[in-house]
């Protein structure tokens, strides 16, 4: 399996060629030629934030390793290891097993201004990605779940990185484990049958950084694509007519005014849906939490 991407974004759904000017209101048109909607792809997308299959080549950056099509890792009962700048062999200089990441915060104080920004990535013995992430406060993410397999290579730079890599469950607040009435997950891996059960579920939310993509490892031997857009992160925090009285008060700007009103505009109305079976593999990078509730 080759997944090469070019790492294109595709959140608008018009999935057009050129670039050029935008031109025209009652004809729309792009590089002068009319715009073309495939009504096919952009109903999957409204129906499930999936990429229809072809245009996800375009969602991937680099070949991603097969080992993410594999069974997840047991968790085990290694101490807690910190990870600073450099290379590390799994296997050799750190357990395999199932790990938790977890970033060092940083102080942006004006007395303090003391930053810890990290770029991990985990490559298979072939030298191909099976996990990339960026850990920071506010443009990256601080929490992670990876699979950590004999033979892989864990590479840290950036900003005096600290990650700290533990084998057993912390408490981030809240488990991605188990949920009664609605699972959260955080960046990293994850196997349907292990760590959720298999079924179809609601996107309920999300919070990305900026506009992210889940990747679905099929026991098929398919990789299924899904679009989180950071657009529609969150729910609105303004109603349209909290907007008008907020504007007529003067208790915020004309830019802000319009700024709600795009937001409201754009807001997705129907929400998503996804459907895991047993043995599908996910693999989530650069996600605060994505929210799933199963539907009866």
């Amino acid at each position: 399996m080759k997944h090469t991407l070019k790492f294109v974004l595709l959140g608008s759904l018009f999935f057009l060629a050129g670039c050029a000017s935008f031109t025209g209101i009652r004809t729309p048109k792009y590089d002068g030629e009319p715009i073309s909607i495939d009504e096919e792809a952009s109903q999957l997308y409204a129906d499930s934030y999936q990429i229809h299959p072809d245009y996800t080549d375009k969602y991937f950056r680099y070949e991603l390793s097969e080992t993410l099509f594999d069974p997840s890792e047991p968790l085990s009962t290694h101490g807690p290891v910190i990870l600073e700048e450099g290379t590390y062999v799994v296997g050799e200089d750190i357990e395999a097993g199932r790990a938790f990441m977890v970033g060092e915060p940083s102080n942006f104080s004006a007395d303090a201004r003391i930053f810890h920004t990290g770029n991990l990535t985990i490559t298979d013995e072939e030298g191909l990605i099976a996990f990339e992430s960026h850990f920071q406060d506010y443009t990256g993410i601080m929490q992670a779940v990876v699979d950590l397999r004999e033979g892989q290579t864990i590479e840290l730079t950036g900003n005096d990185p600290i990650i700290t890599v533990t084998y057993e469950e912390p408490d981030l607040g809240s488990s991605y484990l188990e949920a009664e009435e609605a699972i959260e997950l955080i960046t990293g891996h994850y196997e349907v049958g292990e760590h959720l059960e298999a079924g179809t579920y609601t996107i309920e939310s999300f919070a990305v950084p900026r506009t992210a993509a889940v990747y679905r490892f099929s026991q098929t031997g398919e990789v299924f694509t899904y679009e989180l857009n950071a657009r529609f992160s969150h729910e609105p925090q303004i109603t349209q007519e909290e907007n008008e009285n907020y504007f007529k008060w003067g208790l915020i700007s004309e830019e802000e005014y319009e700024e709600n009103n795009d937001n409201l505009l754009n807001q997705v109305q129907d929400k998503a849906s996804i459907e895991l079976v047993d043995g599908d593999k996910l693999y989530l990078p650069m996600i605060h939490s994505l929210v799933l509730s199963k539907e009866n």
